[in-house]
């Protein structure tokens, strides 16, 4: 047998315990706030269900999708908002636990370093810094949805939303192409019906026509526009019809040259239902293509979704915190350590919430403001980790 074999199986065990010993607690912590915010809700929302007669299984769902939505009155999806302070806790928690039994001295006296016990608590921290994000921008965005549809259509509490939008315009600046569209679904904005694209060109005095394209509907597939039965017309350096219109296509025809997205269309006709129900990659592109400048209402949305995209790695920030608090030997040492890595902590949420207002005022620019906090409070966090071995 090699002679790393043992060592490597020693390890392998002590890993084991370790995120044994500090799975225990967060997963209790997670169910504990998981439970206080569902029953703060059923406080709120039994009266409303129980009059419309909502059914347990339907219940059910709505609270699956409650839990995983933007908590109230904020674009944070809620366990976002918990894993860091619960990852914080268990760490507390599980690591003065382990100090007061000297099994962390045991550790170290056997010729493990302290980095290296502490990477299965990094390690959870990474992960659930993961899976916070994947939530975050996936699972969020659709579960605020539903819980908005739910309580419009089975309590009708939410406020009614117009859903197609009839005689829309879009107008690209940057490609000098004007969309209009006849009917569009806002919830499927992938298929659109009575399409006129216009490409224009520079004229002296304006702008006039090139060419104009109409199809009967248009359907977005694999990133590209596919047009039905195409109709082409052209016009004149004076702006007239250069002949009459021909039939590019009876069937089917992709439109590669046109790079306008669903997403663009329901960022001007819907913007606020975007930035709710969308992902920060997508409100940040669609800022980007069609945010009006640099105005206050695009730098406060810039700022959020540059916050939605920071928030889940605030785990592995929380967890750099609380190690070195944690591990600190004896009675006095650990209650110190806890109260630094607290106020660490507390400090670390006032400077996020103090930079975002910066960059909402402009001072700081809207990337900056959302990730600075983070960059700081990481660095600090990792070099009191660093300073244990």
């Amino acid at each position: 047998m090699p002679p790393f074999e043992p060592a490597y199986e020693v390890m392998k065990l002590i890993d084991k315990h370790l995120l044994r010993e500090y799975l225990v607690p967060l997963c209790f912590c997670l169910i504990g706030f998981s439970m206080l915010y569902v029953v703060s809700g059923l406080f709120n929302d039994a009266g409303d269900f129980f009059k419309a007669g909502v059914r347990p299984g339907a219940l059910l769902r709505f609270y699956g999708y409650y839990i995983l939505a933007y908590a109230d009155r904020s674009n944070i999806a809620f366990p976002v908002m918990v894993m860091p302070v619960c990852l914080l806790v268990a760490a507390l928690y599980s690591l003065t636990r382990l100090t007061r039994q000297n099994e962390l001295t045991a550790m170290r006296a056997s010729g493990i370093s302290s980095l290296r016990l502490m990477c299965p608590f990094v390690a959870v921290a990474v992960a659930f810094g993961c899976l916070a994000a994947i939530i975050q921008e996936v699972a969020a965005p659709y579960a605020t949805r539903r819980v908005d549809d739910f309580r419009r259509e089975e309590v009708g509490k939410a406020p009614n939303m117009v859903r197609v939008i009839e005689s829309f315009k879009y107008r690209n600046p940057a490609a000098c192409r004007t969309w209009r569209i006849a009917r569009m679904d806002l919830d499927n904005p992938r298929e659109l019906t009575g399409v006129q694209v216009t490409v224009e060109r520079s004229a002296r005095g304006g702008i006039s026509r090139l060419v104009r394209i109409t199809a009967d509907k248009a359907e977005w597939r694999d990133g590209r526009w596919f047009f039905q039965n195409v109709r082409e017309q052209r016009f004149d350096k004076d702006d007239q019809p250069d002949g009459p219109a021909s039939v590019l296509a009876e069937g089917s025809l992709e439109m590669a040259a046109l790079t306008e997205s669903p997403e663009d269309f329901v960022f001007v006709a819907d913007r606020t239902n975007l930035e709710k129900y969308a992902s920060s990659v997508t409100i940040l592109r669609c800022l980007e293509r069609y945010g009006g400048g640099t105005g206050p209402d695009v730098v406060r949305a810039k700022v959020d979704a540059h916050l939605r995209l920071a928030m889940p790695w605030v785990c592995v920030v929380a967890v750099l915190l609380g190690i070195p608090a944690g591990a600190r030997g004896g009675r006095q040492g650990v209650l110190a350590g806890v109260v630094l890595a607290l106020a660490l902590f507390l400090a670390f949420y006032a400077g996020i919430y103090a930079c975002a207002f910066l960059g909402k005022t402009g001072v700081l620019a809207p990337w900056f403001s959302a990730w600075v906090s983070n960059v700081v409070f990481f660095v600090v966090g990792a070099v009191l980790v660093l300073r244990m071995s």
